[in-house]
C-alpha cells in the first residue's frame, strides 16, 4: 500500500516462496542501478585530453540514488545558513563553494535527515565518485554528450555570463538535469591520471592534493561540457563556477 492508499497487488503466477523489496523515493532523487559502462573517452573525439580521458570499463555493484538537479543556493543556505555565490538566485547552483564545504553540506544534511527519520539509520548524503558521476551522466549513452549542447546545457555561447536556474534545460536519458554545464560538480576522488582497463567501484587514489570536478560550466567552451572531462582543484578552496551535487546511498 502507497503512500496515497493504493493497494499493489501481484497478479504474476503464484510461486512456492517470494521475496519483495520496498523502498521510498527521495523526493528529486533518482535511482541509478548497478551497471558497467565506458568511462572516458575515445582517441578521436573532438576536444579530447589524451592525459585524463583514457577509456576504461567500469562496473558499479552498488546503486544509490542521484539528485536530479545541482544543490540550489536556497537548499545550500537552508543548511549552512550562507551563500558565498556572486550570481544570487535561490533556484541558480551554489557555486564558488570549495569541495570541502560541499562534504560538510552532506554531512549535516545526513545528520538532519536522520533525526526527522526521512533516511535510515545506514543512509547517508555523499558526493558522487567520479565513475558514478559519469554513469549517471551518461545514461545509457556513449557519445560525446548526451544531447545536443544547445539544448541541454548552459555554457560559454548561452549562459549571458552567469550560472542559470536549475532544470530550465532539457534533461538526459534517465530525467538528471544540468549534468553538462551551468556549473562544475565536486566528485569524492582525489585526481589521478587514468589509465585503461577494468575496475569495479572504483573510489580514486587514497591521498592526493586535488580533488575532482566534472561536466563543465557557465564558463566554459564546448570543448570542456563533454562527458568524459575531468579537472581538478585544491579542496580547501572556493572556485567561482564549481558548485556539486549530492548522491544518497547505503554507507560503504
Amino acid at each position: 500500500m502507497n503512500a496515497e492508499g493504493i493497494v499493489l497487488v501481484d497478479i504474476s503466477p503464484a510461486s512456492s516462496q517470494r521475496f519483495y523489496r520496498v523502498s521510498a523515493q527521495p523526493k528529486g532523487y533518482v535511482w541509478i542501478e548497478p551497471g558497467s559502462f565506458r568511462m572516458g573517452s575515445p582517441i578521436n573525439e573532438p576536444g579530447r585530453n589524451p592525459g585524463n580521458e583514457a577509456q576504461r570499463t567500469i562496473i558499479l555493484t552498488r546503486g544509490f540514488w542521484i539528485c536530479e538537479h545541482e544543490v540550489t543556493q536556497i537548499e545550500y543556505k537552508s543548511i549552512m545558513r550562507i551563500n558565498p555565490s556572486p550570481h544570487v538566485g535561490d533556484n541558480r547552483p551554489v557555486h564558488r563553494v570549495s569541495w570541502n564545504d560541499a562534504v560538510e553540506y552532506c554531512r549535516r544534511l545526513t545528520a538532519k535527515q536522520k533525526e526527522s527519520r526521512y533516511i535510515s539509520s545506514n543512509q547517508e548524503f555523499r558526493l558522487p565518485t567520479e565513475a558514478e558521476w559519469e554513469y549517471a551522466n551518461r545514461a545509457t549513452t556513449s557519445g560525446i554528450r548526451y544531447g545536443e549542447i544547445l539544448s541541454t546545457a548552459w555554457y560559454r555561447e548561452n549562459s549571458n555570463g552567469k550560472p542559470q536556474d536549475i532544470k530550465t534545460k532539457q534533461p538526459n536519458n534517465w530525467f538528471i538535469y544540468d549534468m553538462i554545464g551551468n556549473v562544475w560538480e565536486w566528485c569524492s576522488d582525489w585526481a589521478d591520471s587514468k589509465k585503461p582497463g577494468s575496475l569495479t567501484d572504483p573510489q580514486g587514489p587514497e591521498m592526493g592534493q586535488s580533488k575532482v570536478f566534472r561536466g563543465g560550466g557557465w564558463i566554459s567552451d564546448a570543448s570542456n561540457c563533454r562527458a568524459a572531462v575531468s579537472g581538478s582543484g585544491k579542496p580547501d578552496e572556493g572556485y567561482l563556477d564549481i558548485g556539486f551535487r549530492v548522491v544518497l546511498s547505503s554507507v560503504r
